[in-house]
């Protein structure tokens, strides 16, 4: 044997109660699961008095490029996540041509040397990765890369030209697509286009992952079209960050989850994830009506430096018939719920409320997001925020329904570097430890059982992956090993680049990445290549 686990309590990721046994691991998979062991190994791991089960699968990740960066992933894999589902939101590295590299690349970090989807998976795999990765394409960049920032449908030629891209990037071993459809371009795409796109993925077996097109005044609307989609193309839709924002619409989280369980009662296979965290992220765009975001970001700075132009665009971002994604908080006045994470302008306001920066300014808060959009130049949709959107007990009551898994919508990071320089949500450090510290343990909210499903199997067979997610013999090993009594997030709003505690081991593709809770260095990941890529091969 490589590797044998002993006196463990083994949570199976199937939802079944534990059990006590030794797992012996060979040639990156599990070989042995037995009651007692009696076989010699090359590494002995004593798990007494911890947890052996699946290392967790995150389907909603934006690690595309800092994996690139550094592929030791260890925000992530230190939390016990094994495999992270990339390429997320309509936004994917590729296939990218042209003037959208510019999109990718990062002075003296990424240099995007790629243009299909295949070549930029090709170049992950080389780069070296301590964890699995599977890939969406992002229907954002594929209308990008055909139509530009065009507020439009698409001509038969372009439509035809989009499909391709799709097709090619099935081909080369994306799982699905992904929609970020309040952001732009994707969001000019309509039900009818994007249905069209999702006939391709039915092809090769593809999953549309929908960040949808409004999450709080018509989120209802918005999972109608997500299931609209599923049922006219036929293929599996998965909503992520799948709640609506802010308290005046928590109320309809009762009725998203009957619309679900109808839909997968008509024979729609939906199913979502969200995060346990009551604050969520996105760019300061989002406060912006949308019209002021056509044409990318020299027409916005052109807009908004416009004083007749600017006069209108502030009287649309109070207007709920007009500006409806957080425009919510322009409306109510909650400037004191946004916090501004990360400006290359001016660093003094990284870290303060709007409010705040507000006052700095000697502006009112609605000048000051204009101001902050303007000075911020060519990266100003870009500006990224957090905001204060949800209450604990709706988010609980859409995370314990069957079709909700553990996504955490972080990033592949490092408490040290060049990727610990920013602010960030404390989900891409924190997100997982935070379920099985306080949720399980401390507040006893749900099972240890269910919410390891959550986070093993249950994306694995969302992914249609059959060979990990669970531990059972000829299974891949990827397997977290950790003490339920101290596993507990440390990561906060404050100082979001802080590792858990709690995770022991972490093993990947049967070799050891996490031990006694120190990263080894070891870069054992895969790539791996949807069900598409297998269809061409043949």
């Amino acid at each position: 044997m490589d590797i044998i686990i002993q006196n463990g309590k083994v949570y199976d990721g199937s939802g079944n109660i534990w059990f006590k046994a030794d797992l012996g691991i060979k040639n990156g998979k599990i070989y042995r699961i037995c009651r007692k062991l009696k076989d010699k190994a090359k590494i002995n791991v004593d798990a007494s008095n911890l947890i052996v089960c699946p290392g967790f699968i995150d389907p909603h990740t934006h690690s595309d490029t800092s994996l690139l960066v550094d592929g030791k992933a260890e925000s992530a894999v230190r939390q016990g996540v094994t495999l992270q589902v990339t390429g997320n939101c309509g936004s994917s590295p590729a296939p990218i041509k042209g003037p959208y590299k510019d999109l990718i690349e990062t002075p003296d970090l990424i240099k995007a040397d790629w243009e299909s989807f295949g070549q930029y998976l090709d170049k992950l795999q080389k780069s070296g990765v301590a964890i699995n990765v599977a890939s969406l394409v992002g229907q954002g960049i594929i209308r990008a890369n055909i139509m530009g920032d065009l507020k439009r449908k698409p001509l038969r030629k372009e439509l035809k030209s989009m499909k391709e891209l799709v097709a090619e990037s099935m081909k080369d071993g994306a799982f699905g697509m992904s929609v970020g459809l309040n952001m732009y371009p994707s969001g000019y795409a309509d039900t009818n286009e994007l249905v069209e796109l999702c006939k391709v993925l039915k092809k090769y077996n593809g999953i549309y992952f929908a960040h949808m097109r409004e999450e709080s005044a018509r989120f209802i609307e918005a999972t109608l079209e997500t299931i609209e989609i599923g049922e006219r193309s036929g293929i599996p839709v998965h909503p992520v960050h799948h709640r609506p924002l802010y308290q005046e619409f928590h109320g309809e989280a009762k009725d998203i989850l009957r619309i679900m369980e109808d839909a997968r009662e008509r024979g729609v296979d939906i199913t979502c994830d969200l995060y346990p965290y009551m604050w969520a992220s996105s760019g300061l765009d989002g406060v912006l009506p949308p019209w002021v975001l056509e044409g990318g970001n020299e027409k916005i700075i052109e807009r908004l430096t416009d004083k007749k132009t600017r006069e209108k665009a502030k009287r649309d971002m109070v207007d709920p018939k007009l500006n409806l994604n957080l425009g919510f908080i322009a409306r109510t006045g909650c400037w004191d719920k946004v916090i501004l994470l990360n400006n290359n302008v001016s660093e003094k306001y990284n870290g303060k409320t709007l409010l705040e920066i507000a006052g700095m300014m000697g502006v009112k808060p609605i000048d000051a997001v204009l101001d902050l959009m303007i000075s911020e130049g060519k990266h100003s949709s870009g500006l990224p925020t957090i905001q204060e959107v949800g209450k604990k007990e709706m988010v609980l009551e859409i995370f314990k329904h069957p079709t909700a898994m553990v996504g955490s919508d972080g990033h592949a990071l490092n408490s040290q570097g060049v990727l610990s320089k920013k602010l960030v949500h404390p989900r891409s450090y924190g997100c997982y430890p935070l379920i099985l510290g306080r949720w399980v343990r401390d507040e006893k909210l749900i099972s240890m059982e269910e919410a390891i499903r959550k986070m093993t199997s249950f994306p694995a067979q969302l992914l249609g992956l059959q060979d990990r997610g669970l531990l059972k013999e000829g299974m891949w090993a990827d397997i977290t090993v950790f003490d339920p009594k101290t596993i507990l997030d440390n990561a906060t709003y404050e100082k979001p680049h802080k590792y858990p505690d709690g995770i022991n081991y972490v093993i990947v593709n049967g070799q050891v990445v996490i031990e006694k809770g120190k990263h080894t260095g070891s870069l054992p990941g895969k790539v791996l290549r949807g069900p598409g890529y297998i269809h061409k091969e043949k």
